[in-house]
């Protein structure tokens, strides 16, 4: 071992101090959080998931030419018309459009036709805009021709007028398991430009449906059978008037309310889990039409986020700080 010297004056003699040591601080800082907040955020995930799954499954089917509208809307929007116009047309043949959507499909279908130039087609499509609404607005954006050419069809129509559509006055109320019917009436001038009658009777509260069409006419008569009327339910009537995809060109809708009784004569209404199965294996229906597919698809996400986060979580981490002598 070598010596340490010290000077004192001018001798030199040995250092008999014994060399202190060095010594690192160190700090350990944990990254891992706590058992508590992991299941307090694993409860939030599956919560969230669930309600937003729970809201998908309840709410209702979109018509078919939703989408195809959605976007031609969005390339109008941009300026895009060649591209609106084939988007505007697909959307009129998916159908199931109501009557607004309808009337603004075939109003922009002919606005981006007059601005392609193609000024036949545009009138087509502004003559089966009129024949729904005719005080349709022409898009001012597409021009002046354009909104030229929609004032001259809709004088050319004027003798037309407006859809009379109606639902004749059904009943305020029915019995229990009580079959009822429901007419609906229709202009003779518009039967050609309507292609069938149609009506939808549903119960809100069990989302029990009776849908059915018939071909258009004057007057269209439909029997709602006793089985959608249960004791202290809400029917809610709905009749359209449907061009050949459809689309919904004029609407009615009435409610009639159903009384406690079971009606004279008619059998009671079908128990629930005699007529539900039934019903169930009929529509497609059952678990996987009820809500329950989604929330339990929602908890497993989360079960499996939740598993993710624990298994890849960051480690332990531990930092050295500088070395400092001990005194």
């Amino acid at each position: 071992m070598r010596a340490h010297y010290t000077h004192v004056g001018d001798a030199r003699r040995p250092c008999t101090a014994t060399p202190r040591p060095i010594t690192f601080d160190v700090t350990v800082r944990s990254f891992r959080p706590s058992r508590a907040r992991c299941v307090r955020r694993g409860v939030v995930c599956v919560f969230v998931l669930s309600a937003a799954a729970t809201s998908y499954a309840q709410s209702p089917t979109p018509p078919a030419g939703a989408g195809a509208l959605s976007r031609a809307r969005v390339a109008w929007q941009k300026g895009d018309f060649d591209l609106a116009e084939p988007l505007y047309k697909q959307a009129i043949d998916a159908g199931g459009l109501p009557p607004e959507d309808i009337v603004d499909a075939w109003a922009h279908l002919g606005a981006a036709r007059a601005v392609m130039g193609q000024m036949k087609p545009a009138a087509e499509a502004f003559r089966q805009a009129c024949v729904i609404d005719p005080k349709f607005v022409v898009p001012p954006e597409a021009g002046k021709r354009a909104v030229q050419l929609g004032e001259a069809v809709r004088r050319q129509n004027a003798r037309v007028g407006p859809i009379a559509f109606q639902m004749s006055d059904p009943p305020a109320s029915v019995k229990a398991g009580q079959a009822f019917g429901i007419d609906a009436t229709l202009d003779s001038k518009h039967v050609p430009y309507v292609a069938k009658i149609g009506i939808l009777a549903r119960d809100p509260l069990t989302q029990k449906t009776f849908a059915d069409s018939k071909t258009a006419d004057t007057s269209v008569h439909f029997d709602v059978p006793g089985k959608i009327a249960l004791p202290g339910a809400t029917i809610v009537i709905r009749v359209d008037a449907l061009d050949a995809h459809d689309n919904r060109l004029a609407t009615a809708e009435k409610r009639i309310q159903v009384d406690g009784a079971i009606a004279k004569g008619e059998p009671p209404p079908p128990r629930k889990s005699d007529d539900e199965p039934k019903e169930q294996k009929k529509e497609g229906g059952g678990f996987w039409s009820s809500p329950w597919p989604y929330v339990i698809g929602g908890v497993v996400l989360a079960g499996a986020g939740g598993a993710a986060f624990y298994f890849t979580r960051q480690t332990d981490d531990v930092s050295v700080g500088s070395p400092r002598l001990v005194r």
